[in-house]
């Protein structure tokens, strides 16, 4: 297969030459770096190498030929010089003649070692088992990032006595807050989603700001499993699932008030400390003795053959987070796909919880029932799910 490189969403390098994308047949692009959502649409059997490494930032240059890297070094420091520059200019480097912003000898000197480089990456790597899921994962993300968020000032006209209240607003009006959500499928070990640095930044906004969010449709689906990390936990210790909320029935066992239960078992879940004598007693009610003999090692494959590199203190807390990450995210690519054709579409993800933007014409309150149903029903069995709906993101009613 012959690489090639996507130099914007125009302009294509392909063997030795420069082309139009728009007259260049997609069909005969093979394998490429990085995913561009443009470039997918147009062939979906295209292979990204990308997708093969775990690390945030995979170190690029450690694939260049030897007697190659000191021009490679030189070339694409000088190409991103050029490329920040253009955007500090307010050029549209992904819409522009790249040509125009860079000499051609030049340009096709770096096309031609990072195509190298490419081809040596596809020559010792085989695709990670869960290529197929990071793909349309990114796919899913992409799609999100191209929605601009609607905004509706009026929602928190209460809270403008408070001060950050009054700066947000001002920040959004200025369009210093970005109206996109990008999220970062790589950042962390366990591959749970966060933002990128220029998103909205929808993880992290207190929750009371969101009131500020309004659907394009005519109203937000919000889906959440009832404490989905415990549950994974019982799944992966074979344990029969509680229909019943899962915090009451710990409670219960344990003979401690709901919100101790859920409290101190997340607190454990996640590394921090508890006492001895409930330490002890969380490790019997979810048989983490039992599990933890299953993944042992430096190296632990979850069950979505998710590789993670881990130690004794952390190993639990990984396994319990990746596994419910790549769950829900599992989720969340077949209810957008079971969308697909529909005005009603997901809107964004916090967390373990899935929003979406729907039209009354397609499903009222009641007949949500079927996303319900298909989102509870997941890799592990059965899953309670929390519904709520609302007019905004903020102001979200129990279902």
């Amino acid at each position: 297969m012959t690489s090639f490189l996507l130099l914007n969403n125009s302009v294509i390098y392909t063997n030795g030459e420069f082309k139009k994308l728009k007259k260049f047949s997609s069909e005969e692009l093979k394998k490429t770096y990085d995913f561009n959502l443009f470039l997918y649409e147009k062939n979906k059997e295209i292979e990204y190498c990308r997708f093969f490494f775990k690390e945030h930032k995979p170190d690029f240059n450690s694939f260049c030929p030897k007697e190659l890297l000191n021009k490679w070094l030189f070339l694409s420091s000088h190409y991103e010089k050029i490329l920040f520059c253009a955007k500090q200019s307010k050029i549209n480097v992904d819409k522009v003649d790249i040509l125009d912003l860079f000499q051609e000898d030049f340009l096709k000197q770096y096309c031609e070692i990072k195509i190298k480089i490419i081809d040596n990456i596809f020559e010792k790597f085989n695709k990670p088992k869960n290529y197929q899921h990071i793909l349309g994962l990114e796919v899913l993300l992409k799609n999100i990032e191209k929605e601009e968020l609607k905004f509706n000032p009026l929602n928190l006209s209460e809270y403008l006595h408070e001060q950050r209240t009054r700066k947000f607003l001002s920040d959004l009006k200025e369009h210093k807050i970005r109206r996109n959500i990008s999220y970062d499928q790589f950042r962390t070990i366990t591959g749970r989603l966060t933002t990128k640095k220029n998103s909205f930044p929808i993880l992290t906004l207190d929750k009371y700001l969101r009131c500020v969010i309004k659907p394009k449709n005519d109203y937000f689906l919000e889906l959440d499993f009832n404490a989905a990390e415990p549950r994974v936990l019982l799944s992966l210790t074979n344990q029969e699932q509680p229909k019943e909320d899962i915090h009451q029935f710990n409670a219960k066992k344990l003979n401690l008030t709901r919100e101790e239960a859920k409290k101190d078992i997340f607190l454990w879940l996640y590394g921090g400390v508890v006492n001895k004598e409930r330490k002890e007693a969380f490790e019997i009610l979810f048989k983490t003795g039992e599990l933890l003999k299953k993944y042992n090692g430096s190296v632990i494959t979850t069950p979505f053959d998710r590789e993670i590199k881990t130690d004794d203190f952390h190993r639990l807390n990984y396994l319990i987070q990746s596994t419910t990450s790549d769950m829900v995210l599992r989720q969340v690519i077949k209810l957008s796909k079971y969308l697909e054709g529909k005005r009603t579409k997901l809107f964004c993800i916090i967390h373990d919880a899935l929003f979406f933007d729907v039209s009354s014409a397609e499903y009222d309150f009641k007949s949500c029932r079927d996303l319900i149903d298909l989102y509870s029903n997941n890799y592990f069995g059965f899953y309670p799910v929390v519904a709520r709906i609302g007019k905004n993101l903020g102001n979200m009613e129990k279902v």
